[in-house]
């Protein structure tokens, strides 16, 4: 994509705090609409969803589950928080984008107070979930109201990345360089100065498992207890935790490269008297 589509995408995604500002406190002139969710492989049930929310209001905004709190299944989500932002702002039926950093969308409903929540028609097929009636509760205490789109068209992006993963580390790599704002004929300069020096990359992914037991008995004489395998389980969490926001790069043999480019860059300026690389929040190279 080139740079002037990609600003005119990139325009519609906001921080929590500038929307609220653009869109103004209650009563408004324009009726908002927000949606919230995951997104992690938009498929046509989204897009009927997002279409459906438009046609009831003036301006519609895509919330997202920020990675730190995505938990619908292991090592997810496939595609990072930057890209799906990226991805839903591409609609013209969106106005603007948000990635939520709280766990549930309570928060950005208090303060951005729109005029109605759209929700999937299966929050309502059966018993009403207790995470979706406190979403009520804090609506009702504005004015709001929650709506749920038809579900004549259901999908599930869990079954589209088990069933088929999407090959999607040039987009990564994409993202990730109009961020950190290096072109490719900046990695052809740095990877020439490489030449007769010596590299060491030490790291790797840590991903545990996590087996659940019940005690069923021990021994009086030591501290050795008897226990019955409940299950098992992957969990990426440490893995997260430790690799932090570049972890949805640094898995990807690609994107290592331009990582090592940047630590290099970072550590090499002063003596080498290199360009001085800008800071972003997605590296931490010193």
């Amino acid at each position: 994509m080139d740079l002037e589509s990609n600003d005119f995408v990139s325009n519609k995604i906001k921080s929590l705090e500038e929307l609220a500002g653009i869109i103004g406190s209650r009563p408004r002139d324009k009726k908002v609409i927000m949606c919230h969710g995951t997104f992690d492989v938009v498929h046509p049930g989204h897009v009927r969803h997002l279409i459906y929310a438009k046609s009831k209001a003036d301006i519609l905004i895509a919330s997202l589950t920020c990675d730190n709190h995505v938990t619908k299944a292991n090592l997810r989500p496939y595609v990072p928080e930057d890209l799906r932002a990226f991805n839903l702002s591409a609609f013209e039926m969106v106005d603007y984008v948000i990635i939520d950093r709280n766990a549930t969308p309570i928060a950005a409903l208090k303060q951005l107070q729109p005029d109605f929540f759209a929700k999937g028609y299966e929050y309502v097929a059966g018993d009403i979930p207790p995470k979706t009636r406190e979403e009520m509760e804090t609506l009702e205490s504005f004015g709001g109201e929650m709506i749920f789109t038809p579900g004549d068209v259901v999908y599930s992006s869990s079954r589209f990345i088990e069933t088929a993963p999407p090959n999607i580390s040039t987009e990564k790599l994409m993202m990730l360089m109009h961020q950190e704002q290096i072109g490719f004929d900046d990695l052809k300069a740095t990877m020439k100065r490489f030449k007769g020096i010596k590299v060491h990359i030490v790291g790797d992914t840590i991903i545990d498992t996590v087996t659940r037991c019940t005690m069923i008995g021990g021994m009086t004489k030591t501290f050795i207890s008897s226990t019955q395998r409940d299950n098992s389980k992957l969990s990426a969490n440490n893995y997260k935790e430790s690799i932090g926001s570049c972890k949805r790069y640094l898995i990807l043999p690609s994107v290592l490269l331009v990582a090592l480019v940047r630590c290099y860059c970072t550590s090499a300026r002063v003596w080498m008297q290199m360009p001085a690389c800008k800071a972003s929040r997605s590296w931490n190279c010193r």
